[in-house]
């Protein structure tokens, strides 16, 4: 390309942050276009630089990404394949409960790992003090409150003892067996016997409503229906007015009479601001009572509060121990963050072997992000024997399975049947 050409045959970063003025949260652009200067060529006089030259943002809550340091040029990677860069972004954003920034930090080091640290990605700008994943949690409810309503502020309810607790017995009752099977969440050690629960984002709200308030007409004042009429009614949220408020009452009722997997939902509406101001020390101090009390759940995201420091002070040796016995409660998810903390040394020494272990453990556990890491493992050969069979298979079984990381294991299976891969199988 000619010097003259530049103006016709690219694209001005300032046009760029332009066009993601609008919006408000975060204004993000990653740039993987590090390379040396097209317009370069060996007879010109003139001093031009390598890469990118570097950006600095004119306002707040801007992130401009760069593959490589200014000044410097970023690998291109196989041919046919992608970056190095792109590579690490692809298995990082998606990340559900990563905070973005966390997030291309971990691309960093990946990518140094990669080029034996002869490439360096560069972030520049800044946000705000809250967190800002770019896909939530599962195991949390989403934040999709509508409006900007500022209910009362609630105290911290007091916890009765569990043998204070209305409890009901397994038998099925038709007076409230369909919300149990509506409702009941799959990690509630307390819901009845034979009742397999529901994945949160997988409720029918339609059905499962009408239903649970039909169950709670039939047995008041029961932990167990209110738990699970709060889970149905907070799919209602950003749908029906002040669905969240009924929700964060409903958790809290629940709460109250010592149910153990109401502490969970009390506090995710406290993490999120649902129904109630947002409040990541009334969060954490609600997973925490939930996760010295054996929940699953609890343990699991206070392990997340302790990994990035929100309600409590970071600590990533803390982190990896309550996800630890998450794991060890069958929680899938956080079997997959286990091994990606061991694959980067993140509060464990480092350890691929441990890494892939953990991947395996979450992919059997039906964890669809765990399948898709085994898979990238098996397709680099990055601690087991390469396999490109294997990774295949494991990227159709995360496909399957759908969920928040469908796109990233479409877009691995997709890179991995390229032709040049193909023909390695």
């Amino acid at each position: 390309m000619r010097f003259v050409d530049i103006e016709d045959e690219t694209i001005s970063l300032r046009r760029v942050l332009a066009a993601v003025s609008g919006a408000r949260r975060l204004k993000l652009v990653i740039l993987d276009a590090c390379r040396s200067d097209p317009s370069r060529a060996p007879t010109q006089n003139r001093a031009i630089n390598r890469g990118l030259a570097p950006i600095e943002p004119d306002e707040g809550n801007v992130l401009v990404a760069y593959a490589a340091r200014a000044g410097t040029v970023a690998n291109d990677g196989e041919p046919g394949g992608n970056s190095p860069y792109t590579r690490a972004l692809l298995k990082h954003l998606g990340t559900p409960g990563l905070d973005i920034e966390l997030a291309l930090r971990k691309v960093r080091d990946d990518v140094l790992t990669a080029t034996d640290d002869q490439q360096e990605p560069f972030t520049y700008g800044s946000l705000s003090g809250d967190e800002l994943p770019l896909v939530q949690r599962i195991a949390a409810l989403p934040s999709t409150s509508a409006g900007d309503q500022s209910p009362p502020t609630a105290a911290a309810p007091a916890v009765a003892t569990p043998a204070e607790t209305a409890r009901l017995e397994s038998t099925p009752d038709p007076s409230i067996a369909e919300c149990d099977q509506l409702a009941a969440s799959t990690f509630d050690s307390e819901r009845p016997a034979g009742v397999p629960g529901v994945q949160l984002e997988k409720i029918d709200a339609d059905k499962a409503v009408p239903a649970c308030r039909q169950a709670n007409a039939a047995k008041p004042n029961t932990a167990r229906l209110e738990y699970e009429l709060a889970r149905a009614v907070g799919r209602l949220v950003g749908r029906v007015v002040d669905a969240d408020l009924e929700e964060f009452t409903l958790f809290q009722s629940a709460a109250e009479r010592g149910y153990i997997a109401a502490f969970v939902g009390l506090g995710d509406t406290y993490a999120y601001g649902e129904g109630v101001p947002k409040d990541l020390v009334q969060a954490a101090s609600w997973y925490r009572r939930a996760a010295e009390a054996g929940d699953g759940l609890g343990m699991a995201n206070l392990g997340d509060m302790y990994e990035n420091g929100k309600g409590v002070p970071k600590d990533l040796g803390q982190a990896a121990f309550w996800y630890r016995k998450a794991a060890d409660a069958g929680v899938g998810r956080v079997m997959t963050y286990l091994g990606d903390m061991y694959e980067n040394g993140a509060g464990v020494s480092k350890d691929l072997g441990q890494a892939v272990s953990w991947y395996r453990k979450a992919a059997d556990a039906g964890d669809a992000l765990g399948m898709i890491f085994l898979g990238q493992d098996y397709e680099l050969g990055r601690g087991v024997v390469k396999d490109l069979a294997k990774a295949e298979q494991l990227y159709r079984n995360a496909i399957a399975i759908g969920g928040d990381v469908k796109d990233l294991a479409q877009s691995d299976l997709e890179q991995l049947l390229q032709p040049e891969n193909a023909a390695k199988k």
